[in-house]
């Protein structure tokens, strides 16, 4: 599943992440504190998450914490080594004088973040919030891209361990929950995308499971690692909260065989991201010479024909009366679908005819230019 938007991300709402300790406290045992994770900024180049605690009841002070969050980034390739592209800054907790978080790769494509807030004796512990009211403690923020320049995370849900203790650093608290929860809009989230060859066309299907200010999508091709060129657009829904199915027809399938294909997302202030590329490979089945376009023309029009294999292929021009006035292909062509342009700025009004020749193949059709 592929999410594309300036906002790209999978979060795992309202989830409850049961912890279990090893250690065994002859302590009495707080109330239980909560965690959660807010997604504050996303780009396609980077992500922020504040971390935050509260307390199940009143305001109450609390002293060191030592916590270890693991994130599933099987989607995301880093630019260099996350330690030295992941940063964090501390807000309120303890009155500072913070521990260094550190930040491993222990396998590919994961990351744990473990981050020490010891207890400060100065101020002996910081009053955390209670009921709905929440109290920051560290933004970290996540220089990712990947070959999509999307920004996908997965919390892996075994992985989270708190401990946090009592403002006299002794007494433990119980953990309740630990929760993903975001205050940015939903992204245009992209469910589908492909491709399927139709006789001489390519049909382009997408499908989008929500929408927020989606102006639409530009349609984008590559001819045999050619440059990107715009090839049309699609109107989006704006805003849209159930699935929505979008499709394009390409019938230009001309100079060459292999058609790759992207979509580019704009929202309506501007801003844009791009879908994953489809690759097609087309081979025309047989000789064809397409009727030229527009027909009626003046003074130009294009001519459009399908050679299955390799031959020595001749495209001329000819009057009413048979007399040739051009000749705009000749020589040997590989397979493929061609298109050349037929430029009558110097002739009169009239009907011309034009002639496909490849091998023993022939074909002839009739155009006309209207002045």
């Amino acid at each position: 599943m592929t999410r594309i938007r300036t906002s790209k991300l999978f979060i795992l709402s309202s989830i409850n992440f049961l912890i279990t300790f090893s250690m065994i406290f002859t302590n009495t045992i707080k109330a239980e504190v909560n965690g959660r994770m807010i997604i504050t900024s996303i780009t396609s180049e980077k992500v922020s998450v504040l971390l935050q605690l509260n307390t199940s009841a009143a305001p109450d002070a609390m002293g060191g914490a030592t916590m270890v969050i693991g994130f599933d980034t099987s989607s995301i390739s880093f630019k260099a080594n996350p330690v030295t592209n992941t940063d964090y800054t501390f807000h309120n907790f303890c009155g500072g004088n913070y521990s260094s978080a550190t930040i491993t790769r222990p396998f590919s494509n994961r990351i744990w973040i473990n981050i020490d807030l010891p207890f400060d004796h100065v101020n002996n512990g910081t009053v955390v919030e209670g009921g709905n009211n929440w109290t920051d403690v560290v933004t970290i923020n996540f220089d990712v891209k990947n070959s999509h320049g999307f920004a996908s995370v997965f919390w892996i849900t075994n992985s989270v361990f708190w401990g946090i203790y009592d403002d006299d650093n002794i007494t433990f608290w119980n953990t309740g929950q630990f929760r993903d929860v975001t205050n940015i809009p939903l992204p245009v989230e992209l469910t589908s995308f492909k491709a399927t060859i139709k006789k001489d066309k390519v049909l382009l299907e997408w499908l989008t499971m929500t929408e927020v200010d989606n102006y639409g999508f530009d349609i984008e091709r590559s001819v045999n690692n050619s440059e990107w060129e715009k090839i049309g657009f699609v109107k989006g829904s704006g805003n849209s909260n159930s699935q929505k199915s979008y499709s394009f027809v390409d019938d230009q399938l001309t100079g060459g065989t292999e058609f790759r294909y992207r979509l580019k997302q704009i929202d309506t202030d501007g801003s844009f991201d791009y879908s994953e590329i489809l690759k097609v490979e087309y081979l025309p089945q047989i000789f064809k010479l397409y009727q030229n376009y527009p027909n009626p023309f003046n003074p130009t029009t294009k001519i459009r024909y399908s050679v299955p294999r390799s031959s020595n292929v001749t495209i001329k021009v000819y009057d009413i009366l048979g007399n040739e006035i051009a000749t705009l292909v000749n020589g040997e062509q590989e397979a493929g679908t061609y298109e050349v342009e037929f430029d009558a700025a110097i002739l009169p009004s009239g009907i011309y005819f034009y002639k496909l020749q490849a091998g023993l193949f022939v074909e002839t059709k009739k155009m006309i230019l209207l002045r």
